[in-house]
């Protein structure tokens, strides 16, 4: 008899529900795509109600279940995975002798968010700031400790801080509302918070980080290992959802590592890609290495190994970004009569420019990265036979410049010599055109599966290994993941591509990063 797992992914965008059997066959999927991503009080801020993410969740579960029903006693386990870095403020209030309980004070605060704590708001001891400014990273954690949205609470909101008993990640809350258990798992620790991804736990009070991130220590939820359930389904959630009552919840991993095992990029040859709205690209190893000096990396959903990364925030949603503004009114209709995909439909405009686009490229710092604080997008090398066609190339190639100077910034930082094939996920595979593109400019074989939402099928893998429904990861992949097609590096187009990140792209931040800096003083 089959088993399945319901494997639940809230994104920046939608929320997808799934339920897969353990050969990873879809048997149901559910998108919601929210009506509203944000509450935004101001134009830089992003918030949303505590029960938004909860709302959706319910309303998507609670149809797959009804349209499964005769499945559910095989139901093994929930897998969720969350966005990052968004955080909820909570206040204790269970009584003596009663299972904690918590209620928010405050909405959540999404990882979008772009409001700052004020850098003289967020003092750092003298010889820390005397360290810090030898290394050269002054600057840069500076920045980080006002990106925190602890320091920003604390610093605007002092009455709701005060009130604040525990400070979650949205993967935790998550886990709360469900099954009434306030904890984390180490693979889900990335925000800005004190926290000691290597070792996979929190940092203590006298540490750097948090110092940076001051009074949070003693508000942070417990830890547990990733291949163990965060708890079960209660009684509550299972009387609006269906799902049965003491059901195992898994929280695996996050979503850029929950991609790679659904991608099957497992091994330390191998590269993981995602083409999504945030694209990024992921190794994975036995080792602890930092992409960059003071930024950590994520535990991966495999336990006792490191997911390092290197990312593209705003990445492909900048297709969608050219489809509002360049897209005709034409073009939209006829997208619409065809199923509403856009891109799809732009995808043809590739076909019409050359390899290297004529000399025009973009920089694809759209929205700002982690090194490149202030940094932002340019077009470069405009003439008069350019047309919007190339503009959209400049795209398309610019983010795969970008992924492919992370990846060779993750080999040196990791001192990685061999790499054999690249995995690739998200909303950009859905393109041949695009995919040849980067095993053209990576060099590499590189793999697309048949299950486009790598992150759910990872989900849904690693609650089938913990659950003891396959012995490993290796097994549990030869027989959920089928692999769609494989595409073949062309050797001329590589050549053209890395001639031209050696002599072009290569640096063009650096040379422009002052003027970026000025232009965000003005």
């Amino acid at each position: 008899m089959d088993k399945y797992v319901i494997a639940v992914d809230i994104g920046t965008q939608s929320l997808r529900a799934c339920i897969l059997n353990q050969r990873g066959e879809n048997i149901d999927y559910v998108e919601s795509k929210y009506n509203k991503s944000f509450y935004t009080p101001s134009s830089i801020s992003a918030e949303v109600d505590c029960d938004f993410y909860i709302d959706y969740f319910v309303s998507s579960v609670k149809q797959l279940v009804e349209r499964q029903k005769d499945k559910l006693s095989s139901v093994v386990a929930l897998s969720v995975v969350t966005i990052r870095d968004t955080i909820v403020f909570l206040k204790k209030i269970s009584q003596n002798g009663e299972k904690e309980k918590y209620k928010p004070v405050y909405n959540i605060i999404h990882w979008a968010d772009g409001r700052r704590a004020s850098e003289d708001f967020c003092k750092l001891p003298l010889w820390m700031n005397i360290a810090l400014r030898l290394i050269g990273k002054y600057s840069f954690i500076k920045r980080a400790a006002s990106i925190g949205r602890t320091n920003w609470m604390r610093e605007n909101h002092p009455d709701i801080w005060k009130e604040t008993t525990t400070v979650a990640l949205l993967s935790s809350y998550i886990n709360y509302r469900l099954t009434g258990n306030l904890v984390e798992t180490q693979a889900c620790l990335l925000g800005h918070l004190p926290f000691n991804t290597k070792k996979g736990e929190w940092d203590k009070k006298g540490s750097i980080r948090a110092k940076v991130f001051p009074d949070v220590t003693d508000k942070l939820p417990p830890l547990i290992k990733q291949d163990k359930p965060v708890g079960y389904i209660t009684e509550e959630i299972s009387s609006i959802t269906g799902l049965p009552i003491g059901l195992p919840v898994y929280s695996p991993g996050t979503d850029k590592s929950l991609e790679q095992i659904g991608q099957g990029a497992i091994h330390d040859t191998d590269v993981s890609i995602s083409l999504g709205s945030a694209a990024s690209v992921e190794l994975i190893t036995d080792k602890y290495f930092e992409s960059e000096p003071f930024v950590p990396v994520f535990r991966s959903a495999i336990y006792g190994k490191y997911s390092p990364d290197y990312q593209v925030y705003r990445g492909y949603w900048m297709l969608n970004w050219f489809a509002h503004q360049f897209a005709f009114e034409s073009e939209w209709e006829k997208a619409e009569k065809n199923g509403g995909n856009i891109e799809r439909l732009l995808d043809s405009m590739l076909d019409e420019t050359p390899v290297c686009n004529d000399g025009l490229y973009m920089i694809p710092f759209w929205g700002e990265g982690i090194s490149s604080v202030g940094a932002r997008g340019a077009f470069i090398g405009f003439n008069d036979s350019h047309t919007r066609a190339n503009i959209y190339r400049a795209i398309v190639e610019g983010i795969n410049y970008e992924l492919y100077n992370g990846y060779l910034n993750l080999k040196k930082r990791g001192r990685i010599r061999n790499t054999t094939d690249l995995y690739i996920s998200g909303g950009g595979t859905n393109s041949d055109k695009i995919c040849q593109m980067v095993a053209d400019m990576f060099n590499l074989p590189t793999h697309r599966g048949c299950f486009v939402d790598a992150s759910i099928l990872g989900a849904g893998i690693a609650a089938f290994v913990y659950e003891g429904v396959y012995p490993s990861f290796e097994d549990a992949i030869s027989k959920m993941i089928r692999e769609e097609k494989v595409f073949v590096p062309q050797k001329d187009c590589h050549e053209a591509y890395i001639g031209f990140y050696k002599k072009i792209y290569k640096g063009s931040l650096k040379k422009l990063y002052s003027r970026f800096l000025t232009i965000n003083r003005l």
